[in-house]
């Protein structure tokens, strides 16, 4: 069977106006279903907001207030005590949510250790300054054997060489009192810090 071109133009015209009634229907249902479904939810909705009252008769009585809360208590004034000093607590003489003045001793320290600290630093500046004694002394001996060697140099007595050797010890011994007196200060820094 042989079909035109226009049995087919026909055929498809027809379909298409057949098409658009038909969604034009869908649409429609469908719009009166959401209206329905609205009406009815609406009238639901507006029957359980009727109001219920319950009635008691007056009782006088004690009014109790009831806090809750959770999480962590905080103290409403904290404050932070610290001290330079470090070591053992030997005695605590306050307690918890005590009141405390300004100056008021709060703890005590076992203080053997400093102490102990503290004369260790007083024996090694004594060991500093009798160094330094010591160094004084060398460079008065090392002085003295210099001027000695000096005028036996002068009276062709003593070498070139002999002399230079009493110049170089008489100079080490100055550097080394220097030094002994420096570590005589750094003992005492160290004694102020402890």
């Amino acid at each position: 069977m042989e079909t035109s071109k226009s049995d087919i133009e026909t055929v498809l015209g027809q379909a298409r106006k057949h098409g658009w009634r038909r969604r034009v229907l869908f649409t429609g249902a469908i719009a009166v279903a959401v209206a329905v479904a609205a009406w009815f939810w609406i009238v639901r909705s507006s029957e359980d907001e009727t109001a219920t009252y319950v009635t008691a008769p007056v009782v006088r009585g004690d009014l109790v207030v009831t806090v809750t809360a959770t999480g962590t208590v905080e103290p409403t004034n904290l404050v932070e005590i610290s001290s330079e000093l470090s070591g053992t607590v030997r005695a605590v003489q306050v307690d918890n949510n005590d009141h405390v003045k300004v100056g008021q001793i709060l703890a005590l320290l076992d203080t053997d250790k400093l102490q102990a600290a503290l004369a260790h630093s007083e024996a090694a500046l004594e060991a500093r300054y009798a160094r330094v004694a010591e160094a004084e002394a060398t460079v008065a001996e090392t002085h003295a054997q210099y001027e000695r060697v000096k005028e036996l140099a002068e009276k062709n007595a003593a070498s070139i060489q002999a002399l230079q050797a009493a110049e170089a010890a008489h100079a080490r011994a100055d550097a080394a009192a220097g030094v002994a007196k420096a570590d005589a200060k750094v003992a005492e820094a160290d004694l102020e810090i402890d």
